[in-house]
């Protein structure tokens, strides 16, 4: 907070060429680590495991919440809002905890807007969803992919997504480029096999 965003809050936004622009804390938990004075080795144990369900489901909070009904009362419903939250912000796949526990009430509040974009991380994996107006990207990764969940299986989808070689380190991360444009929001995943970062 102090170093990097350098707000009271880690939520804020801001209008930019006729897009309304929200950066919201969507990795909320009920103060998990400190109460429990974990050691660096115990911390990185429930983080380092897709499984580990200890620390509860993320949550935005009443307050954040109570802060975007005012942030957006006086934004005009036909404005693209995009919005960025590091958790999905719907109820994804709760044993690897890609799930905000208030993902609904959140819903509710962007649903009067003509045309939401939401940008998630967290899942590792290119996911697009849809629920009502409000469409949702998880976004190309820049560490390493997830495999794909329990559910997928019987879809025939098993082991790493997206990777595929894992001698090629940079195969299924990259970047995830977005423009808006008249009120269009186009979206390109740019692999970085197939152009790679510059050093």
């Amino acid at each position: 907070m102090q170093h990097m965003i350098k707000q009271p809050q880690p939520y804020y936004s801001f209008d930019h060429k006729g897009a309304h622009i929200m950066a919201l804390h969507g990795v909320g938990l009920n103060d998990f680590w400190s109460a429990r004075k974990l050691s660096a080795t115990e911390r990185m144990h429930v983080a380092g495991t897709i499984n580990d369900q200890s620390q509860g489901a993320f949550r935005l909070g009443q307050q954040q919440l109570d802060w975007i009904e005012k942030d957006l009362a006086n934004v005009p419903k036909d404005t693209p809002i995009l919005v960025f939250s590091h958790a999905p912000l719907y109820h994804y796949y709760r044993p690897w905890n890609l799930w905000t526990q208030d993902a609904e009430q959140a819903q509710a509040l962007l649903k009067p807007f003509k045309n939401v974009q939401v940008f998630h991380a967290h899942v590792h994996q290119l996911v697009e969803h849809h629920i009502a107006n409000i469409k949702f990207f998880g976004i190309l990764s820049t560490s390493w992919p997830h495999p794909y969940p329990a559910t997928y299986h019987s879809l025939g989808l098993s082991g790493q997504m997206p990777r595929s070689n894992p001698a090629l380190a940079f195969d299924g991360l990259g970047w995830h480029s977005a423009k808006v444009a008249g009120g269009t929001v186009s979206h390109e995943d740019i692999l970085w096999t197939l152009q790679p970062p510059r050093s």
